[in-house]
């Protein structure tokens, strides 16, 4: 993945290989997508991060059980790539609500893959974390995130009796 500047600054310095490795990159996938392709600021950042995180946390844990999963019951799929599934959980989420960071995302996911054997268990992986993206894109769709939620003139504040006792010492 060839980023310049800033955006080289949040780039692992290697390619994934172990299931924590795989979120690490996804994270820095993600600061790299969210801020400084897209400029949100962080509070806003932190909602586009929790979607990415929660569709990964789903992918990994719908694969080795550990773990409730949040808002979903899917079937475990048997013998899947846990790190298959969390890289295209991630990239799925990103890609969906940053199309315009698809070179990125493109480059990061082939790369991620890259890393993982051939074979069913990568294919189940890659289909669960489809699936995972899937839910939790679902599970967000008309939350209220965009809702028009405009500015109302508070009534005029009414000074306290303990308030008007220090103003006048």
């Amino acid at each position: 993945m060839s980023l310049g500047g800033a955006a080289a600054a949040a780039t692992p310095a290697s390619s994934p290989t172990t299931g924590a490795e795989v979120v690490t990159f996804w994270n820095d996938v993600a600061v790299n997508v969210i801020v400084v392709d897209a400029g949100k600021a962080n509070a806003e950042a932190f909602l586009w991060y929790a979607f990415e995180q929660a569709a990964v946390y789903n992918a990994v844990n719908g694969i080795t059980g550990r773990y409730e999963l949040y808002k979903w019951n899917p079937k475990h799929p048997d013998k899947a790539s846990p790190e298959a599934a969390a890289a295209t959980a991630a990239y799925r989420v990103l890609l969906n609500y940053f199309p315009l960071s698809q070179d990125r995302l493109d480059d990061a996911y082939t790369e991620s893959l890259g890393q993982i054997a051939d074979g069913q268990a990568k294919q189940r992986g890659i289909e669960f974390g489809e699936r995972a993206a899937a839910r939790i894109i679902a599970v967000r769709e008309n939350d209220g995130r965009g809702a028009n939620t405009p500015f109302t003139k508070a009534a005029s504040v009414r000074s306290s009796p303990c308030s008007r006792a220090s103003s006048r010492s």
